[in-house]
């Protein structure tokens, strides 16, 4: 297999590969993950912050990693303003790293949404339309919980 391919059992559309992390489908050869739960509310999205660079501080350069951080906010943040995390509630993180791709799940009890093609003069914020720029694939899966998702080619010369 090569770098940034995608892994056999899981299937290559973004969406159909939503979600794969929470249920399993990673081989554990291929990759290194790590479930995180997170209390809901405001904190959310800075306790997300710590969880990644706990995660993945080690293998990715301060640039890369700022830029982890900014989706992993935007999708926490979403989670908890229109996915009901609010306080009570939990946020799911699903962090994985395989060779030449990282990818982040943010699971919460929301109903979901249709993803569709984020516009930066939309309605709401810039959130989704920042993660679809800076990303190199995400998408949203409604499978159990609403699981909003991203991943990020690594080049390995980097």
């Amino acid at each position: 297999m090569e770098a940034g391919e995608p892994l056999e059992d899981v299937p290559a559309g973004p969406s159909e590969s939503a979600g794969f992390l929470a249920r399993g489908t990673w081989r554990a050869s291929a990759v290194r993950h790590e479930r995180v739960e997170l209390p809901g509310g405001p904190r959310s999205p800075q306790l997300a912050r710590r969880a990644v660079e706990d995660h993945f501080g080690a293998e990715l350069d301060e640039d890369r990693l700022a830029s982890v951080d900014l989706l992993t906010t935007e999708l926490v943040s979403n989670a908890v303003r229109h996915g009901g995390a609010d306080e009570g509630k939990s946020v799911v993180l699903h962090l994985a790293l395989a060779p030449g791709c990282l990818r982040i799940e943010v699971c919460d009890p929301g109903e979901g949404f249709d993803a569709g093609t984020p516009a930066p003069y939309g309605e709401g914020g810039y959130g989704l339309f920042i993660v679809s720029e800076v990303s190199t694939r995400w998408g949203v899966s409604n499978d159990v919980d609403n699981c909003a998702w991203f991943e990020l080619d690594l080049d390995e010369a980097e």
